[in-house]
């Protein structure tokens, strides 16, 4: 949860854009050539990483959901709060 959004900031700054959010200005862009290994990275696991973490989510949804049905344990609830 840390490393996907860590990785596309340093594939951002290394492509030489800007990143704005709700109008304030994170990263500032910069003229030039881009830097290639970070713009590397982020291409190679940024992806894969996030589909790694959504299969992670829908697991664990479905796993609560099994978990109720075969045990008869009230898990959304508490969960839930």
């Amino acid at each position: 949860m840390i490393a996907i959004p860590t990785i596309a900031l340093i594939r951002q700054y290394g492509s030489g854009r800007s990143l704005e959010v709700f109008g304030i200005t994170l990263m500032s862009g910069f003229e030039g050539e881009e830097i290639t290994w970070m713009t590397d990275l982020g291409g190679l696991l940024h992806g894969e990483l996030g589909w790694t973490l959504l299969a992670l989510i829908v697991g664990h949804i479905v796993m609560a959901i099994l978990h109720r049905k075969l045990t008869h344990h009230d898990v959304l609830t508490r969960m839930a709060g």
